[in-house]
């Protein structure tokens, strides 16, 4: 069937319509593929799997793949090993495929092959009815036994998800490597003419090898590693140690990240010595992350005043700090000066870090203990944040950045329900006199005592659309009589409407119905 194959892919290719004549090259290839097809009626092929004769046979599957440019494809053999040493193969089963119109290289070729293979194994062990010992793979590609034989997430998608899905039906050991020429499949990923298939055809009774012992046959040889500059193989990132031989400092932006602890994560100094590159961080590492970001806060919106008290000078009366008596502690952090040196709290609650309240790195910290603190109250989020920092007009910034939390505008956001539609004329008729235009329903049932017996009452509601007048009436049953006799009641009292409205319940159906038929 190849040869045809490739034939309508090639019309295919060439864009031909379905009625267009063919080319005269093309016809000479569909006349000789046709005429090749007549011999096929003096094939004959035993198709019989029964082993009642010998029950005691052990049956062994062998599936070969194989691919080229014109296509890929799969055989399977089913080998008999009888108690007296008889050894006999039969063709079970084989499936091809022409390669796609985008062009693939041969290695990603000789994996759907396998693939293949794998699919073609699953449809025979289900469909046998004999007992299998074990299935042995063929293929002649080592690139793809390499692949077979590594983890899957070592490559890239196309190759991964087809070793995934080889290793998810077959193991690695069963997979063997066949010379090319020994190799059955081959004769369908090239064609065979039906002139070729003879008593002594290798596609029909399998290779040559498989009617020998199991020493006989093509040798196991180490493959070897799979090289790391393959194309289909992922590129591995290095960990470890490095070394620098000037001191420098990293310090990302603030405005590209959003969240105070992955801006502390990257935040490190890289100093003369070697330093580990390890993606878990200590708790020291992180404060002193952390130390390090509020001091270039600091510096960055405070640098005049810090020079200054670091000359022991006063700061201008005009100086945002000047109320809160700051001063520069041993580290050269900015703290809060005050009268609170003697009371029993820890030492950065009594003289907590002056942060600016426009800089990023004070919206990031500020929304990280709101998160922290589940989106509570605005004041609660400050108290905690002054055990440790002074924002300066902590509350209106903690207000004005809380109100940009996504959680927080789900939780106040309010339902907006959808515009009703206009009133029917029936709830406008102002001019018309009650119960003109009337709803009906039931309710219940209500029990009742009948003498000895206990029986059930239903209520009828009719509802003037306009006025919202109700009036109750009692039914005996769901039948439709007793539908019509409350309504009668109510027609003797209120008068008779101009539209009685109702669902679809059964009684109300049949009211209708009987009503329709009197009229």
């Amino acid at each position: 069937m190849l040869p045809a194959k490739c034939l309508i892919q090639s019309l295919w290719r060439k864009t031909k319509g379905w009625d267009e004549p063919l080319d005269e090259g093309d016809q000479s290839i569909w006349k000789d593929w046709l005429e090749d097809q007549m011999r096929l009626s003096e094939l004959e092929l035993p198709r019989c799997f029964c082993v009642e004769t010998c029950p005691k046979a052990l049956i062994q599957l062998h599936v070969f793949a194989d691919a080229s440019e014109m296509g890929f494809g799969a055989v399977c053999y089913a080998r008999y090993s009888l108690p007296d040493g008889t050894i006999k193969v039969l063709f079970v089963m084989a499936r091809n495929r022409v390669a796609p119109l985008k062009q693939l290289s041969i290695p990603r070729l000789e994996l759907q092959a396998a693939v293949l293979a794998v699919r073609l194994y699953c449809v025979v062990k289900q469909e046998l009815m004999v007992n299998i010992k074990d299935a042995i793979f063929w293929s002649a590609s080592k690139t793809v036994l390499q692949y077979i034989a590594n983890e899957s997430q070592r490559f890239h998608a196309f190759v991964a998800n087809r070793v995934s899905e080889i290793h998810g039906t077959t193991d690695p050991t069963q997979w063997r490597h066949v010379p090319g020429h020994c190799n059955p499949a081959d004769d369908c990923t090239r064609g065979l003419r039906a002139a070729d298939l003879d008593d002594h055809c290798r596609w029909l009774n399998g290779p040559a090898f498989l009617s020998k012992s199991e020493e006989h046959w093509p040798q196991d040889t180490f493959i070897g590693p799979l090289c790391e500059n393959d194309d289909e193989v992922k590129s591995a990132k290095w960990s470890g140690h490095t070394t620098v031989s000037e001191t420098r400092a990293y310090f990302p932006n603030p405005e590209k990240f959003s969240s105070w602890r992955g801006f502390v994560v990257s935040s490190k100094t890289v100093k003369e010595k070697q330093v580990s590159c390890s993606v878990s961080l200590t708790a020291t590492e992180i404060h002193n992350a952390e130390m390090i970001a509020v001091r270039k806060n600091q510096r960055h919106s405070f640098y005049l005043d810090i020079e200054t008290l670091r000359a022991d000078k006063r700061l201008p009366v005009k100086s945002k700090l000047s109320a809160l008596n700051p001063f520069v502690d041993e580290a050269e952090w900015l703290r809060v000066g005050g009268r609170l040196r003697k009371a029993p709290v820890p030492e950065e609650t009594r003289h907590p870090l002056i942060l600016d309240p426009k800089h990023e790195i004070t919206h990031l910290i500020v929304m990280h203990n709101h998160l922290r603190l589940y989106c509570t109250s605005n004041k609660h989020v400050l108290n905690e944040l002054r055990q440790k920092y002074w924002i300066l007009k902590g509350l209106a910034t903690v207000q004005k950045i809380s109100s940009s939390c996504p959680s927080c505008r789900r939780l106040r956001a309010k339902p907006e329900p959808p515009v009703t539609a206009d009133l029917p004329d029936s709830r406008l008729g102002y001019q018309q006199p009650p119960i003109a235009n009337t709803g009906v329903d039931y309710f219940g049932p209500i029990l009742v005592r009948h003498g000895r017996k206990t029986e059930k009452r239903y209520g009828v509601l009719f509802t003037c659309l306009t006025t919202q007048a109700v009036h109750p009436e009692i039914a005996h049953s769901l039948d439709p009589d007793s539908c019509l006799m409350a309504i009668t009641r109510m027609m003797a009292r209120r008068g008779r409407p101009a539209n009685i409205w109702s669902d679809n319940g059964n009684n109300f159906v049949g009211t209708e119905s009987e009503l329709k038929a009197n009229w």
